[in-house]
């Protein structure tokens, strides 16, 4: 009787244990910003290397300081339609001096049926790229997302 109240017990600690574990792992990649936008430009406009991007675009800002953009949708490029279906994850901090955020991509994942060319596609989105945003809250669950070099856009929450 006392081994198997012992093992009960024993068992109780180790799984409360284990919960607490993946819970607190699992409460740091909560998402402190996660909308879409759409992506429709063109870039190298007139010139043989012209591509048309239509995208949908998602942002999952996690408050770890890490986060992940979705890229879904096509391209044409030298009469040539493809597919664009690749992550690209990032880190981000929030400058104290001035409410800028810092975004800088570090990795792109394709997956299998991502057929477009990393020189069609662009280094917007390539790893070391930087971005400084400012990111307002226009309504519940839309943002104003500004970058100094790039368009703004508006992002739809989820």
């Amino acid at each position: 009787m006392k081994i198997r109240l012992l093992f009960g017990l024993g068992g109780a600690l180790v799984g409360g244990t284990l919960a607490l574990y993946y819970y607190c792992g699992a409460a740091g990649k909560k998402d402190v910003l996660a909308c879409s936008t759409e992506f429709n430009f063109t870039r190298n406009e007139g010139k043989a290397s012209e591509v048309k991007v239509n995208t949908i675009a998602q942002f999952y800002f996690h408050r770890d300081g890490t986060g992940l953009t979705t890229y879904k949708g096509a391209a044409r490029a030298g009469g040539q339609n493809l597919i664009v279906d690749r992550d690209v994850d990032f880190t981000w901090e929030k400058r104290e001096d001035d409410n800028v955020i810092v975004l800088s991509y570090t990795k792109t994942w394709r997956r299998h049926n991502d057929n477009t060319p990393n020189a069609q596609w662009g280094s917007f989105a390539s790893p070391t790229s930087r971005y400084y945003l400012t990111i307002s809250e226009l309504s519940p669950a839309v943002w104003l997302i500004q970058d100094r070099r790039y368009p703004t856009y508006i992002c739809r929450g989820e």
